[in-house]
């Protein structure tokens, strides 16, 4: 830190003493997120019955949309969830718990976790779905079947907006 950006020179005292409560901000950011993973870690593989673990997920949920979105815990506890057999309004309460931020970031790290989940918002499913679809595409060692996948993802030709796909 005895310079900013590779400018050089002496750093004023001002912005020495605002650097250094930056870094001690992001240093308890940092411990907060590795906290909350933590705790949805041991909720993932604690042997709690079904109907207390939904509860205990979509707060956790909560909690990470404030941290940071550690997509890794957003994970392991969406799966939690989604292994308790959740009704729509429960998905729906965790997704809303995330938040957008949270939610990209879950699409992009885990799309099978969103694309075909009932009670995600449709236009996470679709994005999802989409990604899922091109994975898939890539993946995919038979021409006819790569193909098909590949048409999903060219616009609608009556209306030259992407598809959205819900699987």
């Amino acid at each position: 830190m005895a310079d900013i950006g590779g400018v050089g020179g002496p750093v004023e005292a001002p912005v020495w003493l605002l650097l250094s409560q930056v870094r001690c901000l992001a240093d308890g950011e940092a411990a907060t997120a590795r906290w909350v993973r933590a705790v949805a870690l041991a909720i993932r593989a604690a042997d709690r019955p079904p109907s207390g673990i939904r509860a205990v997920v979509v707060d956790s949920c909560s909690t990470l949309a404030h941290v940071g979105h550690d997509p890794i815990a957003t994970a392991a506890g969406l799966e939690v969830l989604l292994a308790a057999d959740p009704s729509v309004a429960e998905v729906r309460a965790a997704a809303s718990a995330l938040g957008h931020k949270g939610l990209q970031g879950l699409i992009v790290n885990r799309p099978d976790l969103v694309g075909p989940v009932d009670g995600m918002p449709p236009w996470a499913r679709y994005r999802a779905n989409q990604l899922l679809a091109a994975l898939l595409a890539t993946a995919s060692t038979d021409p006819v079947h790569r193909r098909a996948l590949l048409m999903l993802l060219v616009p609608d030709e009556r209306t030259g907006r992407p598809r959205q796909i819900l699987l």
